[in-house]
């Protein structure tokens, strides 16, 4: 079976990592047909760019031509614009095809200018929602995971924390959106994630723990200098404001950090069925409690040990993409 993923944006890199994963751990082949490989200095691991070179427009209708399935991420009118003089449509048409929105409903309902309850009818595919706040808007969606490459060795534990040796207990927060200044109230609400607040909490933790502890805000850094800076950190600070978990969660997870979010209650019961786990990997915290579930850990190093090697452990178990590859071709790509 040969799989195509069409993107715009590199979406945190979860088109290019699921692609890895059939590739790796399946007999399956999967590409990825992107436009934009960054969000301005912060870019992601990519396959194909599409520049709209002759030598690239004949890449991508090969590729197409080839293609038992397309995976569409987010908004087919917008990959269709940007991947012109492609004809995409003369290619859906002899493939099978699966939409992916790595938003909520809200938002794909405000762009596409339709009820919620039209958009399954409007997009004509199957719908699949990641196993988060999307999972919970889109009714008829067929529940995916983000994969993370478990055994890339960018994505694991490492053997000692830097703060087993120094006794500086190392913090990082690596805020996606940083000012809302121009954004629409309706996408205020999914993109403010509390920066301001977060920073100043951080702050507080500093000047109250000093030399022992090493807060480090992450801004404008290719995504692979972000999974070095984290990888070496005890607690990753993802965010605790709007009820939601990101890709950036699962990636400290699996490097064995602390990782604080705060995901609603619907979020947690979903990725319960997804797993059949009884459990939850990521430390809650909101705003109000944020400084107080830092004290904690950083006041108590065997609690903090333990937690890091809890999240890796999960992460092993229920987030294995070795085991999410096989789930995939069964239960997406092989009832399209």
């Amino acid at each position: 079976m040969n799989i195509v993923h069409l993107a715009v944006n590199p979406l945190a890199g979860v088109p290019i990592k699921l692609a890895n994963m059939i590739n790796e751990h399946t007999e399956h082949t999967a590409r990825v047909i992107s436009v934009n490989g960054a969000y301005g200095l912060r870019t992601f691991d990519h396959d194909l760019l599409f520049d709209k070179s002759e030598k690239t427009i004949a890449q991508v209708n090969d590729l197409l031509t080839q293609a038992d399935v397309i995976h569409v991420h987010n908004f087919f009118k917008d990959i269709q614009a940007k991947l012109k003089p492609v004809n995409l449509k003369r290619h859906l048409k002899r493939s099978r095809v699966c939409t992916q929105f790595h938003q909520v409903a809200e938002l794909t309902s405000d762009e596409l200018n339709i009820p919620i309850a039209e958009i399954a009818r409007i997009v004509g595919t199957r719908i699949l929602a990641i196993a988060n706040q999307q999972a919970l808007t889109y009714p008829t969606a067929t529940v995916v995971p983000i994969v993370i490459p478990l055994q890339d060795e960018k994505h694991c534990m490492l053997p000692r924390k830097e703060s087993e040796d120094d006794g500086i207990i190392r913090i990082v927060y690596a805020p996606s959106v940083t000012r809302l200044r121009g954004t629409p109230p309706l996408y205020q609400k999914y993109f403010d994630k509390g920066y301001g607040e977060t920073r100043a909490i951080l702050e507080r933790i500093q000047a109250t723990f000093g030399d022992r502890v090493k807060c480090n805000i992450i801004r404008g850094k290719p995504h692979r200098d972000c999974l070095h800076i984290k990888q070496r950190a005890d607690i990753a600070i993802d965010e605790v404001k709007t009820g939601s978990y990101h890709t950036s969660t699962l990636e400290t997870l699996s490097q064995g950090v602390v990782t604080i979010v705060n995901p609603e209650r619907g979020v947690k019961n979903i990725v319960q069925r997804l797993t059949g786990s009884n459990t939850v990997p990521w430390q809650v915290a909101n705003l109000d409690n944020l400084f107080s579930v830092l004290s904690a850990l950083i006041e108590d190093a065997t609690i903090l040990r333990a937690q890091q090697q809890a999240s890796r452990l999960w992460m092993e178990q229920y987030w294995n993409d070795e085991q999410w590859a096989p789930w995939f071709v069964k239960n997406v790509y092989s009832k399209l």
